[in-house]
C-alpha cells in the first residue's frame, strides 16, 4: 500500500482500489509536493511497525 500510495503521489500513479479505495481521497495531495511527506509518514510508520514485528518474531524464533 505504502507504494501504491507513493506512486500515486510522485509519479502520477494510479490510486488503490478495492478494499483500499478510499485512499484514493488522499490523491489531490498529488498537486502539494510539500505534504507528500507528511502523507506518507503513517504509511511509513506502519511499515517500520510491521518490519519490526517480524524480526522480533524471526529473532524469538531463533
Amino acid at each position: 500500500m505504502r507504494e501504491t500510495v507513493c506512486k500515486m503521489l510522485k509519479e502520477n500513479g494510479a490510486p488503490p482500489t478495492g478494499k483500499w479505495a478510499d485512499v484514493a481521497l488522499l490523491e489531490p495531495v498529488r498537486d502539494y509536493k510539500a505534504r507528500h511527506a507528511s502523507t506518507l509518514l503513517t504509511f511509513d510508520a506502519v511499515v517500520k511497525a510491521v518490519d519490526e514485528i517480524e524480526a522480533r518474531r524471526k529473532q524469538a524464533a531463533e
